[in-house]
């Protein structure tokens, strides 16, 4: 199968009102008050838990990129 990339602009793809934000910080203010909700993990540990299941990943990653790039 071939893939195609084509460039669309955001407003073409998600609609009038849609704003690409560069810099996006969460905050889930509303979910605590709205669900009487507290994160029970930090998001620093969030984020090492994430890096450290998919670490296995990375270099069989890299490993088809330089196949594909003939390396």
């Amino acid at each position: 199968a071939r893939v195609e990339l084509l460039e669309i602009r955001s407003e073409e793809y998600y609609g009038s009102g849609y704003q690409d934000v560069r810099t996006r910080v969460p905050w889930i203010g509303n979910t605590r008050e709205d669900l009487d909700w507290q994160p029970k993990v930090s998001i620093e540990d969030a984020l090492r838990k994430i890096f450290d299941a998919y670490s296995h990943e990375v270099s069989a990653a890299k490993a088809l990129l330089d196949q594909d790039l003939g390396q």
